[in-house]
């Protein structure tokens, strides 16, 4: 018995900075290295029907894009101000009261994408090699998934907010492994189509939430969350939570949008084969962006534990101190990727040949996205998320621009990539100037681990060389 609890209160235990990234950076490793294990076996089992694999990269896409949008943002917002409620013991109230809102909405919105599953289907996944009730059907079995994924995204949420990444990290690898078991076990046996992908993907999404979440309420009942005070006014909570999640939901869409766009009209309006192409290079270096993303994520929350608790010149220090490190360890993964990029492409099927010529940009723009996601912790410690939506919509416009001039002809595939990794350019600059608008800083050893990030597409050995000249 002694034993259980022990083990309990380890799982439940807020961790550090530097704790926090043992457990969970070499976790997301491990459930990054099933979901690349299971996009590189669906790449070769899916590659007999051309245009099923960048159908299912765009079905993911049209997923994270619509996920925001219709639970408005919550999910960022709970992870935002559950250190805040936590420090005040009013956590399990606020995070009823979150809940409740979050499922209702999330609800209406994915029950009203159903209904329209035929038209929306014809706008995100219609092709020449599909027909339109194979659209409508992966519609509707990416709207179900919508919403199993917003009610996973919220367990996850309160985790991240309370730092239990160990159980953040149990949670997130036993849907990894359950995606990768059931995704595979779909396509060998019943269809190598996308729509069976989806399907897996929505069973692996609720079996976790059931599980983590019954034991996450389980342990909210505790007393130490929770004190006599004044009630929380439920118009009051939502207005702020809304206020912060909904422009965060706009950032969202538009981030997931922009990342989505080159593929999404190579595969629309060129070629599907280029698109599976650009699917295949894109599973391998978005690697970047994963890491990136998960490593932000200890870095926010633990700084908005300290801007909580009134130290923002501490909280201002150790963002600047990580962020600089690991934006130097994820540039120095970038070139080990560009420089392997030969035998990399080796183990895909041959008709993805082409991912060498495009690695080195495609490194690149995932890249400077990750120096985004952590330029954007400013917003989110000032609680004007709605300033993300600036640099976003920058990008955005400047991809469907491009998109326009260089995605045609026998060059489509390198004008996708090539429009992809110039629209980044932009919006480091706008969000640099945004940062420094609101009177928060920016290191000047920041900013030339940013103007470093060209090293990735320069040619052989240079780009290692010059990186080592910089450290040093």
């Amino acid at each position: 018995m002694a034993n259980n609890n022990k083990l309990l209160s380890k799982l439940f235990s807020s961790t550090g900075i530097g704790q926090s990234m043992r457990v969970y950076i070499p976790a997301t490793i491990i459930y990054r290295g099933t979901s690349f294990v299971r996009g590189f076996a669906l790449a070769w089992l899916l590659a007999r029907q051309t245009g099923q694999f960048s159908l299912l990269t765009i079905a993911l896409q049209v997923i994270n894009i619509l996920a925001p949008l219709v639970s408005l943002g919550l999910n960022e917002a709970v992870t935002r101000y559950t250190p805040a409620y936590h420090q005040r013991k009013q956590l399990k109230r606020f995070l009823i009261r979150a809940s409740a809102l979050l499922f209702g909405i999330t609800f209406i919105a994915c029950l009203i994408l159903f209904i329209f599953s035929q038209p929306l289907g014809n706008i995100f996944f219609l092709n020449s090699q599909i027909t339109v009730q194979q659209a409508a059907s992966l519609a509707r079995a990416s709207f179900i998934t919508i919403f199993a994924i917003t009610i996973y995204f919220l367990i996850a949420s309160i985790l991240k907010g309370l730092r239990m990444f160990l159980l953040l990290s149990l949670l997130e690898l036993s849907h990894g492994i359950l995606f990768l078991i059931t995704a595979l076990a779909g396509v060998f046996y019943i269809s190598r189509d996308a729509e069976v992908v989806i399907w897996s993907y929505i069973f692996s999404l609720i079996v976790p939430t059931v599980i983590f979440g019954a034991m996450l309420i389980k342990r909210l009942g505790a007393d130490e969350y929770e004190k006599p005070s004044p009630a929380l006014s439920v118009s009051l909570l939502s207005r702020r939570l809304i206020g912060f999640g909904f422009w965060a939901a706009i950032s969202g869409i538009i981030w997931q949008s922009w990342q989505m766009y080159s593929l999404w009209y190579l595969t629309k309006f060129c070629d599907a084969s280029a698109g599976d192409t650009f699917a295949a290079g894109r599973l391998i270096s978005q690697l970047i962006i994963i890491v990136g993303i998960a490593m932000s994520v200890i870095v926010m929350t633990s700084v908005c534990v300290r801007w909580e608790q009134g130290d923002k010149k501490q909280a201002n220090m150790l963002y600047d101190f990580h962020t600089k490190l690991i934006l130097s360890a994820l540039l120095a993964g970038g070139l080990i990727l560009v420089n392997l990029r030969e035998p990399l492409a080796l183990i895909f099927p041959r008709k993805f040949a082409g991912i060498s010529a495009i690695l080195p940009q495609m490194v690149l723009f995932f890249y400077l996205a990750s120096v985004l996601t952590f330029l954007a912790i400013h917003f989110v410690l000032i609680e004007k998320t709605r300033l993300m939506l600036w640099p976003w919509l920058t990008g955005l416009i400047c991809n469907v621009i491009l998109a326009i001039f260089w995605i045609k002809g026998g060059n489509a595939l390198i004008g996708a990539v090539d429009s992809a990794c110039v629209s980044a350019i932009l919006p480091v600059v706008v969000t640099i100037i945004l940062i420094l608008a609101e009177r928060q800083s920016i290191s000047f050893g920041l900013i030339m681990i940013i103007l470093s990030s060209v090293v990735l597409i320069l040619p052989g050995l240079a780009g290692i060389l010059i990186y080592f000249c910089l450290l040093v």
